[in-house]
């Protein structure tokens, strides 16, 4: 949704809140890693995303689970601390379509 992110955050801009990453297995240098990404919740403000990472070397093997919370926020200028707000309506809408 580049429309979006065209204004360098003057509408809005993400904001993560929490990471998690749950270590299986660990890849090694030039292996192929596949990542899924899903959305595992959805707010009026924010979103949270659940991911998976696979190694495709040698057969498929999980490496790795986790999540990612986003808010959207906006700022009163460049250097003002961030409010939380709605979700741009392009992007609940996409949201919508995933249901």
């Amino acid at each position: 949704m580049p429309d979006v992110f065209n204004t360098r955050g003057k509408r809005g801009e993400y904001i993560c809140i929490e990471v998690v990453v749950n270590h299986l297995q660990e890849a090694m240098p030039f292996e192929e890693i596949e990542i899924n990404m899903y959305l595992e919740k959805w707010y009026k403000n924010g979103f949270k995303l659940y991911f998976e990472y696979y190694s495709l070397s040698g057969g498929r093997r999980k490496l790795a689970y986790g999540n990612n919370t986003l808010i959207w926020a906006l700022r009163d200028h460049e250097s003002a601390k961030p409010v939380a707000c709605e979700l741009p309506t392009i992007i609940q809408d996409y949201f919508q379509k995933l249901l």
